[in-house]
């Protein structure tokens, strides 16, 4: 099973914290999750502009929901860890599919306390949306980072649902859809 991954993340450096986390399988089915422990002197303007203004949950202590495989949860890593891996074991193999996803995929692993303790069923390497984009449009990775996925959506008439850039929710889906147009599935 694909499971497209977003994260949003306190900064572009090694010591950072998770924010927000998303994962949306080929199905719809998603766990969303906002973390209440990472370090708010950490966040700079623009993070605190484009990321934690358009998280869904803002000032919500912690919360856990589950319908019909639609997880929202706000939470500590600790307890985000244990829902994602219980909400993983449903599936036989999961291979994660990120845009430019360096930080998501390693951020993930983290969250499970490394690559060794990664749930058996999650796939140890991940699938770079941006470098399938770059080739599906014969570009440079370069290039195809600078691509705007609404963009590329808009230009093959899919629509967009409603949502906010950087939100990792609406991230995952905007993956998820790119994902779908250029595997014609």
């Amino acid at each position: 099973m694909f499971v497209f991954l977003d994260t949003e993340f306190t900064g572009l450096q090694q010591d950072t914290d998770l924010i927000s986390l998303a994962l949306v399988d080929e199905n719809n089915e998603s766990f969303y999750a906002e973390f209440t422990d990472y370090r708010p002197e950490l966040v700079n303007d623009w993070v605190q502009k484009n990321v934690v203004d358009n998280l869904l949950y803002k000032g919500e202590y912690p919360f856990y929901v589950e319908k019909l495989r639609q997880v929202r949860m706000k939470g500590c890593k600790e307890a985000v860890a244990e829902k994602l891996k219980h909400w993983l074991e449903h599936y036989k193999a999961v291979e994660i599919v990120a845009d430019v996803g360096h930080y998501d995929f390693v951020l993930l692993l983290e969250l499970f306390g490394g690559a060794l303790s990664k749930p058996k069923n999650l796939s140890a390497a991940y699938l770079d949306l941006n470098t399938i984009i770059a080739q599906a449009y014969k570009t440079t990775i370069e290039e195809a980072f600078d691509m705007s996925r609404e963009g590329i959506l808009r230009q093959n008439k899919v629509e967009i649902d409603i949502g906010s850039k950087h939100n990792s929710l609406y991230d995952a889906l905007i993956s998820r859809k790119i994902f779908k147009l250029l595997h014609n599935f």
